[in-house]
């Protein structure tokens, strides 16, 4: 997403739409440097820009804009970045911890075991 980071940094108003390589899509609506909406699917604000920043892209249409519609996200673009990037590390986290618990598993013996 090293795109969406140099339009923020040049001050650019504009709106992204990246599609996934799995077919989902998402639009960032940007306006003087600063991130005012963001949906995909059900999402919309920061959950959605958390969401998009998880893709991998494989399809970024640039189309201009004048005016933001709804203004949904009013944190800085460098707390947005942060923020989807310890979000998909928790979930890389918690996925990896499930694997190693599912392969570390083994059957426990019940012998010797009251009931």
């Amino acid at each position: 997403m090293d795109l969406v980071q140099l339009m923020l940094f040049a001050g650019e108003k504009s709106l992204l739409k990246i599609e996934s390589s799995d077919g989902d899509a998402c639009l960032l609506l940007l306006d003087d440097g600063r991130m005012v909406n963001a949906l995909q699917g059900e999402f919309e604000g920061r959950e959605a820009f958390s969401e998009c920043m998880g893709f991998s892209a494989e399809k970024i249409a640039d189309g201009p804009r004048n005016e933001p519609s709804a203004r949904t996200i009013d944190e800085a673009a460098d707390f947005l970045r942060m923020e989807a990037t310890r979000r998909r590390d928790e979930m890389w986290r918690d996925s990896r911890n499930d694997e190693e618990f599912l392969e570390n598993k083994e059957p426990q013996s019940t012998e010797g075991v009251e009931r």
